[in-house]
């Protein structure tokens, strides 16, 4: 097995991990009252950081926290 698959194994978990915890809390910026998914938009009834951006944002951070972490970067 391969480090780098390791890293990406432990950044796809964490994007999973968030995925469910943002899902069971519901929260209000991903989601509208009714419970179904906001909008991409900059409106009232919109966000402008849907769930799809902040977990790819999320496994971004992961992943590159990890790179850094080691020194192995260039």
């Amino acid at each position: 097995m391969n480090v780098n698959d390791n890293k990406l194994r432990l950044s796809i978990l964490a994007i999973i991990i968030m995925g469910c915890i943002a899902h069971e809390m519901k929260l209000p910026c991903f989601y509208d009252e009714y419970g179904s998914f906001k909008e991409f938009g900059v409106k009232n009834d919109q966000t402008i950081l849907p769930l799809w951006l902040a977990l790819a944002i999320v496994g971004l951070i992961v992943y590159n926290y990890q790179i850094y972490s080691e020194g192995k970067y260039v």
